[in-house]
């Protein structure tokens, strides 16, 4: 595992430092077609402490949880 921090909008507007740890997800998926099991890893963040809004004060992440990065598809690159 490796300790990162991720930048998370409240919902204030304002933007908040997460101090997490990266960990992979196993999964497994039966492709019907094809009539095999197809395994993989998906990338996530366990946030490691409380993170409370610096601006409202509302709680933005409690220790344990999981988030998945979600990616903008109107970006453009």
């Amino acid at each position: 595992m490796k300790k990162e921090t991720l930048e998370i909008m409240c919902h204030c507007g304002h933007y908040n430092v997460v101090p997490a740890l990266k960990v992979f997800l196993k999964f497994r998926v039966l492709d019907e077609k094809q009539g095999r099991v197809i395994k993989g890893l998906l990338p996530a963040y366990k946030v490691s402490d409380v993170v409370m809004c610096e601006k409202c004060g509302a709680v933005i992440a409690h220790t344990g949880e999981l988030l998945r990065p979600l990616h903008r598809s109107d970006e453009s690159p």
